[in-house]
């Protein structure tokens, strides 16, 4: 009994081994089968990783491209992290390029560049009216619909959308509130003006001279140029203050916080007292320069341009959800000064809209 025993199990073995041949070739059939769109739909796979063009479309996120004819300062880095926030809030992708000339050439090639990446809206802070034509035209090409960022544009069937911003009159707004602080006695005016290159900069500065120039008070020292920096504001300050005597100037205007709160850093140091010695005013809405109004060393910052990102995507979900929006959007300014109350102060300061 026990040799026969044996025996069978023999070929119980032998018989188990045919089976698992036979199993593993009919598997090995399926594979080749489902390859060759015989079952299923038909789809072909060529890895485990590899997804179908189907699934892969319905997984990507909406891609929104973004050109801006702006130098490298604070001021672009802030609207582009503005942008990529509120970008990732809304599941959405920002495609952006650090441009390193900033000409209307440089920058139709840079959007070009952008288009080409396959996205599907386009935000533009142009370098003139004119290259947002050429690129809106472009960006038609490609099917893609163009959000405009500018001062004083016209809605036309280029755009899907337009921001307004009023630059210009950012720097009169600055004007005026040194015109209310020195009502009664003349007013000498350093500028600390953006960098060369900084579009925005020379609209906020023009805006502010064309308002100085309506006051026979009001009378400018000195231009010297910032960089949209607190170092670069500290640096110009303690070159002015070096050459001219006490008492030469009694305010200062900045066409960015940064430079105006360097310059006040500087001026304190060298033992001037703002508010006393010297008022400041300066474009931004930054929460340190806030925080200087609050402290009475600062007459006001101006804010307009805040959270751009958010207006701007939020435009994009609008378009996403079937709107035709022809819209031009105004973003209005806002003196942020002694005058203005603690809740509007502390809104701008700790609030993201």
């Amino acid at each position: 009994m026990a040799e026969r025993k044996k025996k069978e199990g023999k070929q119980d073995s032998g018989l188990g081994a045919v089976r698992i041949l036979l199993i593993l070739c009919l598997a090995a059939a399926i594979v080749l089968l489902l390859s060759a769109g015989v079952f299923g739909t038909g789809r072909s796979y060529a890895s485990e990783d590899t997804v179908p063009d189907e699934m892969e479309s319905e997984e990507q996120s909406v891609r929104v491209g973004l050109s801006i004819a702006e130098g490298n300062n604070s001021w672009t880095e802030s609207v582009y992290e503005d942008f990529q926030e509120a970008a990732q809030k809304a599941g959405m992708e920002l495609v952006y390029h650090e441009l390193t000339t900033f000409t209307r050439v440089a920058q139709y090639e840079d959007a070009l560049s952008i288009l080409e990446e396959g996205i599907d809206y386009l935000v533009l802070f142009p370098e003139s009216e004119r290259s947002a034509s050429a690129i809106a035209v472009a960006a038609a090409s490609y099917d893609v619909p163009v959000i405009l960022v500018g001062e004083r544009s016209e809605v036309n069937s280029l755009y899907a959308a337009v921001i307004t911003i009023d630059y210009e009159e950012e720097g009169r707004l600055c004007a005026q509130a040194l015109a209310e602080a020195f009502v009664d006695r003349e007013c000498i005016i350093l500028v600390i003006e953006g960098p060369s290159e900084s579009s925005v900069a020379q609209a906020r500065e023009k805006g502010f001279q064309e308002e100085v120039e309506k006051n026979e008070k009001m009378q400018i020292l000195k231009v010297v140029e910032g960089g949209f920096s607190l170092s670069e504001g500290q640096t110009v300050m303690s070159e002015v203050i070096r050459d001219n005597p006490k008492g030469m100037f009694n305010a200062v205007f900045a066409c960015g916080d940064l430079d105006g709160l360097g310059a006040l850093h500087v001026a304190k140091l060298a033992g001037y007292e703002p508010g006393e010695d010297l008022t400041f005013v300066s474009i931004g809405g930054d929460q340190d320069a806030i925080k200087a109004v609050v402290a009475r060393e600062y007459l006001a910052t101006v804010s307009s341009g805040v959270y751009l990102g958010n207006i701007a995507i939020n435009l994009v979900v609008r378009l996403e959800g079937g709107e035709e929006l022809s819209w031009n959007i105004t973003i209005p300014s806002q003196v942020l000064d002694n005058n203005s109350t603690w809740s509007e102060l502390s809104r701008a300061m700790y609030t993201l809209y």
